[in-house]
């Protein structure tokens, strides 16, 4: 509509519309704004008391199907049962200071749960993912693994690559845990904002390939190359790996023929599951 040729009525009208789709916009994201500061004060309250659980995923040999490990995994329902998915409530934890604390419920539960097992002799593994101020804090970690009679080779520490902005302190930060016995694994490698010269930064042993790269083993040519590609930097760099997301037998053997000594984690091993039924499955 031409407003110099238009009726004042018409002027007027589309005035009006433009102002209600601004005002409808505004109020969008104040509801959006004010869900987001919802979620966060119950989130707040959740990790005060307690109310966060700690689920453990298997983590297996691809090529001879032993397990090695458990991933501990943080869920987290509302009063109604409504599950939040951590996509949704870990990047709120990052945004409003309450990582720490979720870190350090996640990491007491985890360890009160499997404690019957990491602490005896089967070489089996914990991996557990912090915040990067956690990896300032190797006290803190001490006084839950320690305390449990868990030596510190049977954690494996994940980062993400969002956290890896300060590059040369975080990297003096995980070869002071390495030396102290801690594995590091930097987690969900290939969905983040950094390059693959962090592999040869940071003094990590260990990548977690994110489930594209899985998925990677049944579809396009390219997809399958870049995938291989990847695999064999990292053997060149003498880095170990864990494939995320193995959810059929088709992905896990083309895997382990890819990499032989590589482990996966996903559905097909089994569901991530309450401690009581993580030992159950170790010690079957």
């Amino acid at each position: 509509v031409s407003l110099t040729r238009a009726s004042p009525a018409t002027a007027a009208a589309v005035f009006a519309g433009g102002s209600a789709l601004g005002l409808g916009a505004m109020s969008l994201a104040w509801s959006r704004n004010a869900g987001r500061r919802s979620l966060s004060r119950r989130l707040a309250r959740a990790i005060r008391k307690d109310q966060i659980q700690v689920h453990s995923h298997p983590i297996v040999r691809l090529s001879d199907r032993k397990l090695v490990g458990f991933a501990a995994l943080a869920r987290w329902s509302l009063p109604s049962g409504a599950a939040i998915p951590p996509d949704t409530f870990i990047p709120i934890a990052e945004k409003d200071g309450l990582l720490p604390a979720l870190t350090e419920r996640v990491v007491e539960r985890s360890i009160a749960g499997l404690a019957p097992l990491l602490a005896g002799a089967a070489d089996i593994y914990l991996s557990v993912n912090i915040g990067v101020g956690s990896l300032f804090d190797p006290d803190l970690l001490d006084y839950h693994f320690l305390r449990n009679g868990i030596d510190r080779c049977r954690i494996a520490l994940e980062i993400t690559e969002r956290h890896t902005s300060d590059i040369d302190r975080i990297g003096e930060a995980i070869r002071s845990l390495r030396e102290e016995g801690y594995r590091v694994f930097l987690d969900d490698f290939g969905t983040g904002y950094s390059s693959l010269a962090y592999l040869a930064t940071l003094p990590i042993d260990t990548i977690k390939l994110d489930k594209l790269f899985t998925r990677s083993t049944d579809s396009a040519f390219v997809s399958a190359m870049v995938l291989r590609q990847v695999s064999h930097m990292v053997a060149i760099l003498g880095l170990n790996i864990v494939f995320e997301g193995v959810e059929t037998e088709e992905q896990a053997r083309s895997l382990a023929e890819l990499t032989p000594e590589a482990v996966g984690q996903g559905w097909l091993f089994g569901r991530p599951m309450p401690a009581n039924e993580a030992l159950t499955y170790a010690f079957d």
